[in-house]
């Protein structure tokens, strides 16, 4: 017996409850994009479902010209019969296999993957607080002001802190990066703070990896870095980012990280020596870059950070004569914080002047 128009009804059912899960699944996708696990399998399931569509529509179309030829030829031969019988079978099986496939995509298990625990936008480095040191925290001031203007928001503002080895950058630049970060959320002018500390091993994909990380993007290991610069681009479209790349030593492109021109973001760059407009891409107006040379403190901050590290042996200090010498071993450190630590941690214990001329000495020949 036929199964006819009730297998036929029966088939359209399940072609509708199926092109309505299709339905659920890309809006689900389409509100998390690259942030669920799932992905592969969602778009392995939609390319399923639409080599069925195909199957289920040849199926229909040979339903309604069995039913016109039924119509035509009221009483039917054997080979029409067999014919039908095996349409029917053939619905049958589909009306399984479509049912099957439905159930293969867990949506609520989707729905749960694809709301994951809100990642933190806004992460303190836990800067060394300079307040003591007026000098240096000047440059907080100035660059923390600079990056708050919020004229030219619609351009990405390149801004590259340089200066000798040793001198502050880093503690200038976590200070700024953590003064951002405690702002509340009425006057914070940004959606999220990246921070990325370069090293020779570090490459593009370690870049973007921090910045997928602090985006909630879930990468997939199998993508190129260019489709996760596409991915990260497309995701800070519409926002309003700081990212703060120090200790630059080489090249670095931030068109293949993913960092666009046109976006509302301010990218702030850390290096040694003098900053070179080529060894991050070409200079462009729309960019508005600026650079900001860190000078060493001035003498009375220098003399206040060596003190304040030797005073923690109180009676080393009580001698005039190595106060005197601490003065003069101050101004040959050249205001740069990490030599004027290193020499007082290599000198607070030392309480035997002839010790602080000798370091004096080997300062003045180097």
């Amino acid at each position: 017996m036929a199964f006819g128009k009730g297998g036929f009804e029966k088939l359209e059912h399940e072609r509708k409850r199926l092109e309505n899960e299709e339905t659920d699944v890309k809006k689900v996708l389409a509100a998390n994009a690259y942030r669920i696990e799932w992905l592969s399998e969602c778009m392995d399931w939609l390319r399923k479902v639409d080599e069925e569509r195909q199957k289920i529509e040849n199926l229909e179309k040979r339903y309604k010209e069995r039913e016109k030829t039924r119509t035509i030829n009221q009483g039917q031969s054997c080979g029409l019969l067999q014919s039908s019988w095996c349409l029917d079978l053939k619905i049958r099986m589909k009306i399984k296999k479509i049912a099957n496939l439905r159930k293969q995509i867990k949506l609520d298990t989707i729905r749960n993957q694809s709301a994951p625990a809100l990642p933190d936008r806004f992460i303190k480095r836990g800067a060394l607080k300079i307040d003591d040191f007026p000098s240096l925290n000047n440059y907080v001031d100035v660059l923390f002001l600079k990056l708050l203007v919020k004229d030219g928001r619609d351009k990405c503002a390149r801004v590259c802190i340089w200066g000798p080895s040793g001198v502050g950058k880093t503690t200038v630049l976590e200070n700024v990066h953590d003064r951002f970060c405690e702002l509340t959320n009425t006057i914070q002018p940004f959606d999220v703070i990246f921070w990325v500390t370069m090293t020779e091993e570090k490459g593009v994909g370690d870049i973007q990896h921090i910045l997928e990380k602090q985006l909630g993007l879930q990468a997939d290991e199998l993508m190129s870095n260019h489709e996760r610069a596409e991915i990260i681009a497309k995701e800070l479209e519409n926002k309003s980012y700081l990212l703060f790349v120090d200790q630059v030593s080489s090249e670095i492109d931030l068109v293949r990280i993913g960092i666009r021109k046109g976006q509302h973001g301010r990218v702030v760059l850390g290096r040694s020596g003098c900053y070179y407009d080529d060894e991050i891409g070409e200079r462009d107006e729309s960019w508005k870059q600026e650079d900001i040379k860190i000078e060493g403190m001035c003498e009375d901050d220098a003399l206040k950070m060596f003190r304040k590290i030797v005073n923690s042996n109180k009676d080393v200090m009580k001698n005039e004569e190595i106060k005197r010498i601490a003065t003069l071993i101050v101004r040959e450190c050249g205001g740069i914080p990490q030599s004027i630590k290193t020499v007082a941690f290599n000198l607070e214990k030392e309480s035997d002047p002839a010790v602080w001329w000798a370091a004096l000495s080997r300062f003045a020949k180097n």
